[in-house]
């Protein structure tokens, strides 16, 4: 557990003790050096025999592990060993070694440490027998819960650390997570050595998974074993902020979707599934609560592959970054989290829940009614006399095209509509007209109960061209728009931009 204020619960918290999936596999047994373990120990919560069972019976169904504390009652030494249960009754368990343990064979076993992550629950022994590998003991009357973490610990395992101090240089991996901390085992690198590592000073961690980056930030020593070949060490994140993106003028519209909306990932660090829902939603980004206790995002963290999630049915996977971490209430935290990639297609598909969700009429959606969609277009006079002459003695396969464009899921274009009760009031198309440029046209409205649907519609497309840049595999560096001067909407909107120039050209950075 990280040693600072916020986190300390109880004067019995134990900050020193390694759960136990937190032995890392080059220790197998440990010297117990945190004897202020016990002076609270009569004064602790009492956790009762039912309640332990539970406990019990729970390790041994997810074949978790547990720590068990023995002394050499010849040199007064105390040691910590990792050991799996095997068996478990109403009135005993049986234990097995993880390893074989590297501490005297006349060795007291006296304590056993049961923890998950959070809480930390410490049993008596009554040894009943004990093997070379294999040891049974009598389930006690009852334990006592001696400490509480502010956020559960998980044990992590494959993630690369590598540590920088001003020229100092460290690697090794990530032994155990939380928000508030997490440990590592680090080698420094060539001829360095832990002498030149100053606590008292902040230092940058580099966190990698297999193939990609997954954290970098500003962190604090809060702990630290000794050893000048290799240590443990405790590091507390400084930075509860970052600026992924630089601050744009207009900030897109937080907003609340009903129902619900709600994410789903693999953590990165630890590689348990995560659920949690969104509080608000848009474009580039949302934001979810969580329990202080439960919490597992860290500012500055990438999570690849994360699927939003909507009324249970449609899945859009991204990946997003966490970009804070503030207080939310009692026992609560918010954090913010920007979408760093995804598809057209997913991005088309959450514009189109949050523009139906601000007004039902509005759609991103590709299941458009195209006979709505002709007598919308002649009506409007989009397509006007001079333009059917040309299109006409082709008019099937022009239709046949549309009908793919409109009625299938494409990577390559997507359009708006403004309906009610199945008529188009308001149209506008968007396609790829060159490898990194798109095109926006097909614009073309008309009044609903007075209401000008041309603006809303330039609105929304404009809204969502917006967001489309910042994803690399979308590949959008300009837009294109078509200016036809004789038309009186193009004109109203693009008349002072330009009116020399048959097309207009945004740069979208």
């Amino acid at each position: 557990m990280v040693e600072n204020r916020d986190e300390r619960r109880s004067p019995g918290d134990v900050e020193n003790l390694p759960r136990p999936a937190e032995v890392p596999p080059h220790a197998p047994s440990r010297i117990f050096r945190n004897q202020d373990l016990f002076r609270a120990f009569q004064s602790s919560p009492v956790i009762n025999q039912k309640e332990l069972l539970n406990t019990l019976h729970y390790i041994h169904f997810m074949n978790g592990t547990l720590l068990v504390h023995a002394s050499d009652p010849k040199y007064g030494e105390e040691f910590l060993l990792q050991a799996r249960l095997d068996a478990c009754t109403a009135e005993e368990f049986v234990c097995r070694w993880e390893e074989n343990p590297s501490f005297p064979e006349d060795a007291r076993l006296l304590h056993m440490i049961v923890s998950d992550g959070l809480s930390l629950i410490l049993l008596p022994i009554q040894l009943i027998s004990h093997h070379d590998k294999r040891f049974t003991v009598a389930v006690p009357s009852k334990g006592h819960l001696l400490g509480k973490r502010a956020a559960r610990r998980h044990p992590c395992r494959g993630i690369r650390v590598n540590l920088t101090q001003s020229g100092f240089y460290a690697r090794g991996e990530l032994i155990d997570f939380s928000p508030l901390g997490f440990r590592v085992h680090l080698t420094p690198d060539a001829d360095g050595s832990f002498i030149w590592l100053n606590e008292d000073n902040q230092c940058m961690i580099y966190l990698h998974g297999e193939q990609n980056p997954l954290f970098s930030g500003r962190c604090r020593c809060v702990r630290q074993t000794d050893g000048t070949c290799e240590r443990e060490l405790v590091l507390a994140p400084v930075d509860q902020s970052i600026h992924r993106f630089r601050k744009s003028k207009t900030r897109n519209r937080r907003m609340r979707v009903i129902p619900p909306p709600s994410i789903r990932f693999n953590h990165p660090f630890f590689r348990k599934q995560v659920q949690r829902d969104i509080h608000n939603l848009t474009v580039a980004g949302f934001a979810v609560d969580e329990q202080l206790q439960e919490s597992v995002l860290l500012p500055g963290m990438i999570i690849p592959g994360l699927e939003i999630r909507y009324a249970g049915t449609l899945k859009m996977i991204c990946d997003t970054q966490v970009i804070y971490r503030r207080p939310a209430g009692k026992e609560r935290v918010r954090c913010g989290l920007a979408i760093l990639n995804m598809d057209f297609i997913t991005y088309t598909r959450l514009s189109h829940i949050l523009a139906h969700s601000e007004d039902p009429r509005a759609s991103f959606s590709s299941e458009v009614e195209m006979d709505a969609l002709w007598e919308f277009f002649f009506d409007t006079g989009f397509i006007y006399p001079k333009k059917y002459h040309i299109l006409q003695s082709s008019r099937e396969e022009f239709k046949k095209t549309y009908s793919r464009l409109y009625q299938e899921n494409q990577e390559i274009a997507t359009h708006f509509t403004y309906e009610e009760n199945g008529r188009i009031y308001g149209h506008v198309s968007m396609i790829r007209a060159y490898q990194r440029t798109w095109m926006i046209h097909h614009l073309a409205a008309r009044p609903l109960n007075l209401r000008r649907t041309g603006l809303s519609i330039l609105k929304n497309i404009l809204g969502f061209s917006e967001g489309l840049f910042r994803y690399p595999s979308i590949q959008m560096d300009y837009m294109i728009f078509y200016f036809r001067p004789e038309n009186r909407f193009p004109n109203f909107f693009f008349g002072g931009f330009t009116t020399t120039t048959p097309v207009i050209i945004i740069h979208s950075g």
